[in-house]
């Protein structure tokens, strides 16, 4: 979408880094995806 139409895009996701096995709830946390570290991502980005 960005190379044809300019929008502002922020890639979220694990950056060189091995998952690891383990409960939904806690590896969510651990990587910072939570829903309300989402939604502060994406307001720091608005």
């Amino acid at each position: 979408l960005s190379e044809v139409h300019p929008t502002k895009v922020k890639k979220l996701g694990l950056y060189d880094k091995f998952g690891q096995s383990g409960k939904a709830n806690e590896l969510l946390e651990k990587y910072e995806l939570t829903a309300a570290k989402l939604v502060a991502m994406v307001k720091e980005n608005m």
